[in-house]
Parts: C-alpha cells; sequence; structure tokens
C-alpha cells in the first residue's frame, strides 16, 4: 500500500496495481510459510501457532483491504480486480494449511 500512495505526483497505473498485488502474494508464499515453520520450530505446538497465525491472518487481511480501498478511490470504474476478504482468507489459508498440522 505504501507503493501506492507514497508520491502522489507520481503516477500508478493499473496494471502498476496489479503488479502490486501479484508481488503481494509471492511474498506471502514466501515469507508467510517462512514465518509459519519458525513458528513450528521455536513453538512446538500447533494450537499455539494456530492461534498466533489468525492474528497474523487478521492483520494481512486489515492491511489488504485497506490497500484495496485506495486502489478503489483512485481507480474508479477501472478493470483492476483484486482478491475479495473471503478470497484472501483462502488463499493464506492455503498457505498456512501445509505447515500447521491440526
Amino acid at each position: 500500500m505504501d507503493t501506492v500512495s507514497a508520491n502522489p505526483n507520481q503516477q500508478t497505473t493499473s496494471a502498476d496495481v496489479v503488479s502490486m498485488d501479484e508481488t503481494f502474494k509471492m511474498g506471502c508464499h514466501r515469507d508467510l510459510r517462512a514465518s509459519v515453520a519458525r513458528m513450528r520450530l521455536y513453538l512446538e505446538d500447533d494450537r499455539t501457532v494456530l492461534v498466533l497465525l489468525s492474528h497474523v491472518q487478521e492483520k494481512i487481511v486489515d492491511e489488504y483491504v485497506e490497500f484495496k480501498q485506495v486502489v478503489s478511490e483512485r481507480w474508479k470504474g477501472s478493470e483492476v480486480s483484486l482478491m475479495s476478504v473471503q478470497e484472501l482468507k483462502d488463499f493464506l489459508k492455503g498457505i498456512c494449511v501445509d505447515e500447521v498440522h491440526t
């Protein structure tokens, strides 16, 4: 989100937004998966990891919703398509499910 609002004089296109969204998704795959693995290594209790992950996922969803609002305000009526909240939750859950065994 900082990239979108960092320089209001710089023209950000809908293609840039799509690129930021893809970068976000790749970062989630890379960083969230690594973080889950580290939590499991240090905590060793999957229930504790699940509780902490729920808070991490909530924070990610909150920040993504804010990003979507900025995009929506700047590109009203554009073709930019971002994940819904439910799609994002499913996306994050899919990343974490392989790392945490319930």
